[in-house]
């Protein structure tokens, strides 16, 4: 863990759960100056690790949680983030979302939709667990 006061990091976690078939936005937090970054490493959507320590202290770094790659309210968050990706860059943000999907998902829909950013592959939960994201059944 590292604390963001010392990386000067700021971190957006927008959290989207799936429940019985329907999205709902059930929580929404900003990581707060001197509070603990869960460190973790993660499969991009073309196969290639990211490491969250590689960037500390380099970008800001906003990450997005979301449900699922290519349903509809999950579409329209990741493209709200690629339209406005101008903005992130202009802020010298570094964006990544990040869900169970697979990495050949992550793919399909990274390509689809033109996505500038990377998707990141959680296929058993634990960074979700690490941010205390919890899915809703």
């Amino acid at each position: 863990m590292i604390r963001l006061k010392k990386w000067n990091v700021v971190l957006l976690l927008t959290i989207l759960f799936m429940g019985l078939g329907i999205t709902e936005a059930l929580a929404q937090k900003t990581l707060e100056k001197g509070e603990k970054v869960p460190m973790f490493m993660l499969k991009n959507q073309d196969g290639k690790d990211f490491q969250l320590s590689k960037h500390l202290g380099k970008k800001k770094i906003v990450i997005f949680f979301y449900p699922m790659d290519e349903s509809p309210v999950c579409t329209t968050e990741a493209c709200a983030f690629r339209d406005a990706y101008e903005k992130y860059k202009d802020a010298d943000a570094l964006v990544v979302g990040i869900n169970s999907g697979t990495v050949e998902s992550h793919k399909k829909f990274h390509t689809k939709e033109h996505l500038p950013f990377d998707l990141l592959s959680d296929p058993d939960n634990k960074v979700l667990n690490l941010f205390g994201v919890k899915r809703k059944i």
